[in-house]
């Protein structure tokens, strides 16, 4: 069966290239009905940062990403007490720290074979060599110069004896020969090495744990992996690990080494610096896991067709969250292949994103809109019951681009101040008898007021219905939508007739009835406020005092 998996170290938050690195691993995973697994790389105890193996998995299953199998939030037989989170699958356990007997047995193996030495150097001789390495432009030569040092009997002795040492060594792996190895990458073709070139590395610390290149040998033979998913970062290291997989196990799994993603400008990659990496942020601010997902996923893929947006308008409105990111995914998949991802880095465009969150938060329906926004933090949750709200929330929904943004549009509805005149002369060639058309517009609202009762009392009904899921979010959008236009054509009707200038009446008027130089259209506020609050803030300024 195919296998793939990720294995994040816990030492903050999920990055946004490894969310991405995880979906593309997801996605490899269906198209060939394998198995997507996570397990956990913490075998740097100085790096170490227990609560952010919770908050790693939390941010996942937040964008859809659970694994298939490892690592999980869900209650399983098998918990972890250090971390706090479950492990489920027949290869476990999937924590690294909890394997440190299989990486001893397979170091003594190595030891055994010939393959790996002890290093007694100490951390400043070390460092002198490196200063050496520096100037000759040449590797260093570990184990002629620990076999020198020390002779071939000490730097083979087994990892107990090693470990129970006063002055512990570290376990190098010997790859520096003559020779050259080709190393295969799925995406990027086939790379000569010379050996000659390259270094012995560390696989086994002092302090016991092994590092990476020792963790990922052993993890990744033995839970049968298929295709090993990471960043470009380590392509430096496929001649090790070829190498390594090769002399110990006969076989190299397949790998893919993904390009950077780049900060938006410069051409350097997103980091820490940037201050815009952490996946839960961009949650925190209001996007949708569903735009964050389907936005990455561009990040060095392409369909090969102008097709962008993955999820359509009646997803949002018979599925849930957790729905439409398993459709999201499963829909992705349908037009992933590995011929279509890029060899070149991606840039992180924050723009982009935006739009795509704006274009889904307009698809979800009022209710969830304001739900989701209470329940981030947005809004107060004990107005959720407010249905009063609901229309100017609908205001905010058509033109948030973040759920942050609900009450920016529809304050002006509930907090209304008495503009400056000087606001309502919005160019210089304003007339000077803008009261005399804002009077003339409030009789001609007070005339058609009752014509709209119909209306509104169709959209209280539907918006009743509509929060009581008993009719459909097209029957509420449709009733807000013919309220609009009714206002719309009778006033643009009424301005065409009395020879007036649109520019020089909309604007005034949106700013009266709103407070505010910036506001939804006049058509909008009319929709939502009622016949006396539109006489009072329009009285207010058309009257002589």
């Amino acid at each position: 069966m195919f296998r793939t998996r990720q294995a994040p170290s816990p030492t903050g938050y999920l990055h946004i290239g490894t969310a991405r690195t995880v979906l593309f691993t997801k996605l490899l995973a269906k198209i060939n009905n394998g198995v997507y697994y996570l397990r956990l790389e913490d075998t740097d105890r100085n790096r170490l940062v227990p609560e952010a193996a919770k908050i790693l998995l939390s941010a996942l299953n937040k964008i859809g990403l659970e694994p298939d199998e490892g690592l999980t939030l869900t209650e399983t037989k098998v918990k972890s007490n250090f971390y706090d989170i479950y492990q489920k699958g027949n290869f476990g356990p999937y924590i690294q720290s909890e394997r440190l007997e299989i990486y001893h047995e397979h170091a003594q193996k190595l030891i055994d074979k010939g393959l790996a030495y002890w290093n007694f150097l100490s951390t400043e001789e070390r460092a002198e060599l490196q200063e050496i390495k520096t100037i000759n432009k040449r590797p260093i030569d570990y184990y002629k110069i620990c076999l020198d040092k020390y002779g071939e009997m000490e730097i083979k002795i087994s990892l107990k004896n090693a470990m129970e040492r006063e002055l512990k060594p570290v376990l190098m792996y010997k790859l520096q020969q003559q020779g050259k190895l080709i190393c295969s990458d799925v995406l990027l073709g086939q790379t000569e090495f010379d050996l000659s070139l390259e270094e012995d590395f560390t696989i086994i610390k002092s302090d016991g744990y092994p590092t990476y290149h020792l963790a990922h040998l052993v993890d990744d033979y033995l839970m049968e992996t298929s295709l090993v998913v990471r960043s470009q970062e380590w392509y430096p290291s496929l001649p090790k690990h070829t190498k390594m997989f090769l002399d110990y196990w006969k076989k190299v799994p397949d790998y893919i080494h993904l390009p950077f993603i780049l900060s938006e400008v410069g051409n350097k990659k997103m980091s820490k610096r940037d201050g815009n990496v952490n996946l839960q942020d961009y949650i925190d601010k209001g996007f949708l896991p569903e735009a964050i997902i389907n936005y990455i996923s561009f990040l060095g893929w392409n369909p090969g067709t102008e097709k962008e947006m993955y999820l359509e308008a009646s997803d949002f409105t018979s599925l849930n969250e957790t729905g439409r990111l398993e459709k999201l995914i499963s829909n992705l998949a349908k037009d992933f292949s590995l011929d279509k991802l890029s060899k070149s880095p991606a840039r992180f465009n924050l723009e982009k994103l935006t739009w795509m969150n704006k274009h889904y938060i307009s698809m979800l329906s009022l209710p969830e809109f304001v739900k989701t926004s209470a329940e981030l933090g947005f809004l107060d949750k004990g107005k959720l019951e407010d249905k009063s709200k609901y229309l100017g929330w609908q205001l905010d929904k058509n033109r948030a681009t973040l759920l942050s943004q609900i009450g920016l549009e529809s304050d002006c509805l509930n907090n209304w101040t008495k503009p400056d005149f000087e606001l309502l002369k919005w160019k210089d060639d304003q007339p000077e008898n803008t009261k005399g058309y804002l009077n003339l517009v409030l009789k001609e609202i007070e005339t058609l007021w009752p014509k709209t009762i119909t209306l509104r009392a169709k959209l209280e009904d539907s918006l009743q219905n509509y929060l009581l899921d008993k009719s459909t979010k097209e029957n509420f959008d449709n009733d807000f939508n013919n309220l609009i236009k009714f206002w719309e054509e009778n006033l643009k009707s009424f301005i065409s007739n009395n020879n007036l200038q649109a520019g020089n009446v909309f604007w005034p008027l949106r700013t009266a009835l709103s407070g505010k130089a910036k506001s939804p259209s006049p058509f909008e506020l009319l929709s939502c406020l009622e016949l006396e609050e539109v006489q009072f803030r329009l009285n207010s300024l058309v009257s002589k005092n």
